[in-house]
Order: structure tokens, then sequence, then C-alpha cells
């Protein structure tokens, strides 16, 4: 039985994109149980935020955007809450257009009811 808990992991080149504003890439995405998403993003105290653009059965589409406090190249982790069921789906960056895949790992933190 494979655990809910996976993780997606993919990464983009070094360094952040943008100008101080607006989208922001993923570096990495695991998947602390069913319904949550720990993004790890290529920028620093970027008061950010992710959102699910898109969803189908075999798809979600993420999408970070914030403001970032500094262009140094570096990674700001946040937590994004599912409504459904990850169940295998792969996940695709809006920003860079990375698809991550799923491989297990640990459990859940619980941030998500899942």
């Amino acid at each position: 039985m494979v655990p809910l808990a996976a993780a997606l992991v993919g990464l983009l080149g070094a360094g952040c994109r943008g100008d101080g504003s607006g989208r922001i890439g993923i570096l990495q995405i695991q998947v602390g149980g069913a319904r949550e998403l720990i993004l790890s993003i290529e920028a620093c105290n970027a008061d950010a935020n992710a959102t699910v653009i898109a969803a189908s059965n075999k798809q979600v589409v993420v999408r970070v955007v914030g403001n970032r406090s500094n262009q140094d190249s570096c990674s700001d982790g946040l937590t994004l809450c599912l409504e459904d069921d990850l169940a295998g789906r792969a996940i695709l960056d809006d920003t860079s257009g990375q698809l991550f895949t799923a491989v297990p790992v640990g459990p859940s933190s619980g941030r998500c009811g899942s």
C-alpha cells in the first residue's frame, strides 16, 4: 500500500524570475497528505500565495504570485490545500510549465485536514 503522502520533485534553473512582483516559479512540491501541497518557491520573503487555477482528472495547475523583498537566489515554502484529493494527478506550475510527478514520502502534517 502506498502512503497517502507523496512528494513531487522537479528542479528549475537557479535564480529568481521577474522584476520584484508577479508570478513566482515552483522549485519543488511535496504532498503532505491527500490534499496538502507543500511548495518550495523561487523567492524569499515574497509575501506569496498559491492558487489552483485549473483542475482535471489528470492534473492540477498551480500559480504562485507575490511581491519579492529581494532578488537574491533563494527559496521559501508555503502550503496549498486542495479542494479534492490529489489522487495521483500530476501538478503543473503555471509560471514555468514544469510538470511535477508523484514520489512517496512521509506522513501528512495535518495542515489541510488530510
